[in-house]
């Protein structure tokens, strides 16, 4: 039989087949089974002896824990690891701290991969918080201990975010001047390219989100709210994201109101726990705002009071403009924080933003002002933020209409990121924003947003505002109505019940008293400027001091005043209304009794009545003085001199009719009779006073 036609035998390289004893986990065959086992057996084993050498002190993370007990972690707040310069140890305590440090580095070389992973978790994180530990690391030969002998996925990850922990000093400087920063309130936040950058950069990102959850946790809640609230506004459209939030924890939080059956609070809860659970920026909304101080969760059933009160105030539905004779002067979006304080008239005068709308009130108090509102539901208006390189195009949008100029051309409601309760105006086109910041000045900016309609108007059938019978400058449902001082009488019927109470409870009652201010101020000034004081004989110059002080009879003043009385040729009319006006206005607002000694007209009014006071009173004593025969020349002259040092204009000291003045008793009653009429009035006054601090 012949071969050949046949093929010979060959080797070839091909795979091995599975070994029957093999236990190596999850491959096929009869040992498959047995090396699932044996594998779980040894994750169960070397997960307690772990655990086992962490109790004694000899694993990565025990070390770990004593490095922070050397840096008093437990003592010191995370600001003050910030704030404070590298500690000086002792030098058993430097020997200890290096001889950890080595130690932990150690376990960045063993041989099992949890050791290596925890080592690698533990040398990242301290080099995020302490700079001294940071500055050890430096030293060491990092490039030897980062070379890798597996290749495993999450250790390569683990290693590079250890080794860039300690090369990206820039990130580390820029937060740790973040945590330094005091408290910048709820809007205003330093370094904010800065900020974005290394959030977005993925080599820092994770450096940036560890600082970020620090600063959170253990800085003022104002700046922890704001930073957190920053973070998720680099996303786009992330502010209604975050206004639904606010909706949702509300309505879940409501069920936990001891007035809901007891399954419903049950179920309440439930949600509040999984929320907490899975997403820990909701849990830090509500732990770490700065308008109440709350419990962690799980929540209390009283709890929600105080978060509701927090979680449907942060942004007022509705938006305030004023108008004066017929122009808007200002725009704001209402704020308010009850759970602050706000609300009563000297909180109000305390946010510069309501200091601006007293100020305008005030400068124009013979003029028609009236005060608009726009109500809106929050999840009804989006924002379209504008660039440095970008201008304002409405097309495709419904930007919120704020009025007209006078070219009868459009202004849009636009929003500066820097302060969002002030609302400006831009025309469509615009590639700049001009508002007025807290201090009164006018500033520009080219990064601003305009806000525009979430919707259609037309994709709309009904809607809750659709009653447009005294609608002023609508876009699509959203408009302009007014609030004072008429208010419009559809207005309650389109607000929540909470909102417009909060209206005629706290902001009407603002706006009315800085009308009267207004008011009485504008009447002080009116007869002040009416008094003209005539040149007055030596003998008439009581009568005339007397009749100077009854024409500002209405004027409260204070005692222990020493001053002049001031004419009205004196007082030139920049003085009468810039300086009480422009002054008081530019730094406090003039409204309290603090305000009310510092404006210029009271203030003439005190110094006439007291001047006049002191002079009756010590003319009264020179006439009792020369009626019991103890009057001396001496006296005479001592008061010439007080008088005229004080330039008070009262009752001259008679000279060459002292013999005739002295035996006129008639004269004398006279004086005793003006100086009693004078104490009633300074009494009348003094209640005035009394009243106008109530």
């Amino acid at each position: 039989m012949s071969y050949a036609n046949h093929l010979p035998l060959a080797r070839i390289d091909s795979m091995a087949s599975v070994s029957t004893n093999a236990t190596a986990p999850n491959l096929p065959g009869p040992g498959r089974n047995l090396g699932l086992l044996l594998d779980r057996v040894g994750k169960r084993v070397e997960s307690f002896l772990n655990k086992c050498a962490s109790r004694s002190g000899m694993g990565p993370i025990a070390t770990a824990q004593k490095i922070r007990q050397l840096r008093r972690y437990s003592e010191l707040t995370l600001r003050e690891h910030y704030s404070l310069s590298p500690m000086r140890l002792t030098k058993s305590d430097a020997k200890k701290l290096i001889k950890y440090c080595d130690k932990l580095l150690g376990f960045l070389k063993s041989n099992v991969l949890s050791t290596q992973l925890n080592a690698l978790e533990e040398f990242t994180a301290l080099s995020i918080e302490d700079s001294l530990i940071r500055a050890i690391f430096i030293k060491c030969q990092l490039e030897y201990y980062f070379e890798q002998e597996y290749d495993v996925l999450d250790l390569h990850l683990a290693s590079a975010k250890a080794f860039g922990s300690i090369v990206e000093a820039k990130t580390h400087k820029l937060w740790s001047s973040i945590a330094l920063k005091p408290d910048f309130g709820l809007y205003y936040v330093p370094d904010r390219e800065s900020i974005k950058n290394s959030l977005s950069d993925p080599d820092t990102s994770f450096i940036a989100a560890r600082h970020l959850l620090n600063v959170i946790g253990s800085a003022s809640p104002s700046v922890g709210y704001t930073l957190l609230r920053e973070t998720l506004r680099f996303k786009v459209f992330i502010i209604d994201i975050w206004l639904k939030s606010q909706h949702a924890v509300d309505i879940i939080l409501r069920g936990l109101s001891s007035e809901n059956t007891p399954y419903r609070r049950s179920l309440a809860r439930a949600f509040a726990l999984e929320i907490a659970s899975w997403n820990r920026y909701c849990k830090l909304m509500i732990h770490n705002h700065g308008s109440f101080n709350c419990k962690p969760f799980p929540f209390s059933i009283n709890l929600y009071r105080k978060i509701s009160r927090c979680t449907t105030t942060l942004l007022r539905p509705f938006l305030l403009r004023i108008i004066v004779d017929g122009s808007c002067r200002f725009i704001i979006r209402d704020q308010a924080y009850r759970c602050h304080g706000q609300g009563t008239y000297t909180a109000y005068t305390a946010r510069w933003d309501y200091k601006i709308i007293a100020r305008i009130i005030q400068t124009h108090p013979n003029k028609n002002i009236s005060v608009d509102i726009l109500h809106h539901p929050n999840e009804e208006i989006l924002k379209i933020e504008i660039g440095e390189v970008d201008s304002f195009n409405a097309a495709g949008h419904y930007p919120i209409l704020a009025g007209y100029d006078q070219s009868t051309c459009a202004l849009y409601c636009a929003e500066c990121n820097f302060y969002p309760r002030i609302i400006t105006c831009v025309n469509d086109g615009s590639s700049n924003a001009v508002f007025v910041d807290e201090h009164g000045e006018i500033q520009t900016t080219r990064k601003f947003t305009v806000l525009v309609l979430r919707f259609d108007p037309s994709d709309i059938i009904a809607h809750h505002t659709n009653d447009f019978e005294g609608a002023m400058d609508p876009t699509g449902p959203l408009h302009w109505r007014r609030l004072w001082p008429a208010e419009d009488p559809s207005l309650q019927s389109m607000m929540h019940k909470r909102d417009y109470n909060y209206l005629k409870i706290y902001l009407v009652p603002f706006l009315d008293r800085c009308a009267q201010d207004a008011k009485r101020e504008s009447i002080l000034r009116s007869d002040f400027e009416n008094v003209a004081p005539e040149k007055q004989e030596p003998n008439d110059t009581e009568a005339s001091s007397i009749e100077n002080f009854q024409c500002l009879g209405a004027l409260p003043f204070a005692k222990n005043r020493t001053a002049r009385t001031v004419g009205k040729e004196e007082m030139s009319n920049d003085e009468l209304h810039g300086k009480a006006m422009n002054e008081e206005c530019g730094n406090k607002l003039y409204c309290g009794e603090k305000d009310i000694y510092g404006n210029v007209l009271l203030q003439c009014a005190i110094e006439s009545a007291e001047g006049i006071m002191e002079a009756l009173s010590e003319s009264l004593e020179l006439r009792q003085g020369w009626n019991n025969g103890d009057y001396t020349s001496s006296r005479v002259t001592q008061v010439n001199e007080a008088n005229e040092d004080r330039a008070i204009s009262a009752v001259p000291v008679p000279d060459a009719d002292v013999s005739e003045a002295k035996g006129n008793e008639e004269d004398f009653d006279s004086l005793k009779t003006k100086n009693r009429l004078l104490e009633e009035k300074i009494a009348r006054l003094e209640a005035e006073l009394r009243d106008l601090r109530q």
